[in-house]
């Protein structure tokens, strides 16, 4: 039941509440094992870790969901890339995220899909380049819905922010906000984003938008 509500319903009073009655059970399952009544697998998935961080990525979508409605307006969906792979690691040596790399002769990716999906079977490093055009005085942000497994975004050639710290199995699957520094001139400007995937499918799998300060 608690469940139920807080999937229709992600508040942090209901996720107390429903993390509180998932340990409940596996406590009374785990005693019921003891004695035999249930076996130990069914005690085992009535409530594990990796429920509760579920539920917690769930609260944290809704939490982010309404602080976008609140604080931002969407400007517009960056879908397009250019990328390119990295299994040699030079990226950083050769600087693949400077405004002024020739990215010309890069293939062209979508975000929204995991790479793997769109032809590259690959695991390691790779990087995403885009062009954003704004304008002085305001104050603009960039909202990714997730980054399989860790990502450093730059902007203009300067790392402005990471989402790579942390437990990789959840890492993969947190929205996250970078916020850019404001500009003094309207003009294009270069966004990177660098992706570390270790195994599975990897990239930015979800949306991402470019935002604006209401």
């Amino acid at each position: 039941f608690h469940s139920d509500q807080f999937y229709k319903n992600p508040t942090e009073e209901l996720f107390r509440q429903t993390v509180a009655a998932l340990r409940n059970v596996r406590s009374i399952s785990d005693e019921y094992h003891m004695e035999r009544i249930v076996p130990y697998g069914f005690s085992r998935y009535m409530y594990s870790q990796a429920v509760e961080d579920e539920l917690k990525i769930t609260l944290d979508n809704e939490m982010l969901r309404q602080k976008l409605n609140k604080t931002y307006q969407i400007v517009k969906k960056l879908t397009h890339w250019k990328f390119r792979t990295d299994p040699d690691f030079v990226g950083e040596k050769e600087k693949w995220f400077s405004e002024k790399y020739d990215d010309r002769n890069w293939t062209t990716i979508k975000s929204g899909l995991f790479w793997e999906d769109q032809g590259y079977p690959y695991d390691g490093v790779a990087y995403y380049r885009t062009a954003l055009e704004l304008e002085p005085g305001k104050s603009y942000s960039v909202y990714f819905g997730a980054a399989d497994e860790r990502a450093w975004v730059y902007w203009r050639g300067e790392y402005i922010y990471g989402h790579h710290e942390g437990d990789p199995m959840l890492l993969w699957r947190e929205p996250f906000i970078a916020k850019i520094p404001q500009v003094t001139a309207k003009g294009k400007y270069n966004l990177t984003v660098k992706i570390a995937d270790s195994s599975g499918k990897g990239g930015l799998y979800k949306e991402v938008y470019l935002l604006c300060d209401k």
